[in-house]
């Protein structure tokens, strides 16, 4: 029998959608952040300044959660989680400005 690629088939549309729609979701919600921080004259600088509570230089899940509920965005823990592993370069669990930046600049992300 030969050997046909299952990627392409309706098989793999399938099984890729919900990843997929995932995704999609997933930069929607990056995209609102960068949206909001703009309608409130905000550069990454200035937000990540805002939500960094302690002063320690790094976002912790729970500054992030509280910056982004003040941003009007209502997201629920794995959200915040899914954020925080996305931004988080260097995989320490809290988000560096640099890291921030990259994410929420305009035309970053």
């Amino acid at each position: 029998r030969p050997r046909i690629p299952w990627q392409p088939t309706a098989v793999g549309v399938a099984v890729r959608a919900e990843d997929e729609t995932v995704l999609l979701e997933f930069r929607a919600v990056l995209s609102a952040v960068r949206v909001r921080l703009r309608a409130r004259g905000m550069m990454p600088l200035d937000a990540f300044r805002a939500f960094d509570h302690n002063r320690d230089g790094l976002l912790s899940c729970g500054e992030l959660w509280a910056g982004l509920e003040w941003l009007g965005l209502d997201l629920q823990p794995p959200d915040i989680y899914a954020i925080v592993r996305h931004v988080d370069r260097s995989g320490e669990g809290r988000i560096r400005f640099v890291d921030f930046e990259a994410t929420f600049t305009p035309d970053g992300g």
